[in-house]
């Protein structure tokens, strides 16, 4: 979707003013950054193509890092 670019200003100060005040970096969240420190546990990597909330691709993507 095209949005106006007023919107995405605001949207990037709702994003700056969220990390200030819970004093994080919302990039830091990302699951991905954080596969490598589950070694040595064995992990299961699972989704459906009707997931909403973790496609195969990104899905993909965390068992890509995974170095197990």
């Amino acid at each position: 979707a095209d949005f106006p670019a007023w919107f995405q200003q605001l949207g990037d100060g709702v994003v700056r003013a969220t990390e200030r005040r819970l004093g994080l970096c919302l990039d830091d969240l990302a699951p991905v950054n954080h596969v490598p420190a589950l070694l040595p546990a064995p992990v299961l990597f699972l989704t459906g193509t009707a997931d909403a909330h973790a496609s195969p691709a990104d899905t993909q993507r965390l068992f890509d890092r995974y170095p197990g």
